[in-house]
């Protein structure tokens, strides 16, 4: 079922953040929220994650739905290990895998205060990934990673989420235009979509391109400025 968003506004204090703002998601593939920081994306995310119940206006398709998230903070507990952060979530989880998805293999028994910026984004990215869940919410999951590294990642990352809907945040012009198999360009405050840009490739020869990879990122970048 798709998940739909009608007519929501959030207000912080006087100020919307969200007004009056729908839309629709497709029930699965991953979908870009590209736009600006501060536009209201992760105020968005926050709210179809069920944190955040200030609003007005509605949600449906996601009834029943388990949702995992990965916050722009790296959110883990620095008193547990790398594997006990990730096994948190999903105590089964095949976390070798996991941890060679992300290029984290080895540091199981590594505290989180001894892993770099960069680790630590990738832990909280395998703990989101490792979670069972329907829906995938990750807000700027790239954020501080270099270049040749998100290049290695995407690949496994959409192998790792093939089959359920996932809504990727963003303000990387790259990310956007190989990962989304949709895109929402926006801005705001308030939150507003400037256009919808469905993909013309699939992933695989999106990924075989780096022509079009470069042409949609300069295309993304020059439509936002």
């Amino acid at each position: 079922m798709a998940v739909c968003l009608d007519q929501i506004t959030k207000y912080y204090g006087d100020k919307a953040v969200l007004q009056n703002f729908s839309l629709t998601f497709p029930e699965r593939g991953i979908v870009c929220l590209y736009g600006a920081s501060g536009c209201g994306k992760t105020t968005l995310l926050h709210i179809l994650a069920g944190l955040d119940h200030a609003y007005t206006g509605s949600i449906s398709g996601m009834e029943g739905m388990r949702c995992s998230m990965q916050f722009q903070e790296d959110r883990l507990l620095n008193w547990r290990n790398l594997e006990e952060n990730i096994r948190l979530v999903n105590p089964d989880v095949d976390l070798d895998g996991l941890l060679q998805t992300v290029e984290l293999d080895g540091l199981q028994k590594v505290m989180p205060q001894a892993l770099s910026g960069g680790m630590r984004r990738r832990a909280a990215l395998a703990r989101a990934l490792g979670a069972e869940s329907d829906i995938l919410l990750l807000d700027e999951p790239f954020k501080g990673l270099d270049f040749a590294l998100c290049e290695r990642l995407y690949p496994r990352i959409y192998a790792r989420t093939e089959g359920k809907l996932t809504i990727l945040v963003t303000h990387d012009a790259s990310a956007a235009a190989l990962l989304g198999d949709l895109i929402y360009q926006l801005d705001g405050p308030p939150l507003y979509v400037t256009r919808k840009i469905p993909a013309p490739l699939p992933f695989l020869q999106r990924l075989a391109l780096p022509e079009y990879r470069e042409e949609r990122r300069h295309w993304l970048e020059e439509t936002e400025a």
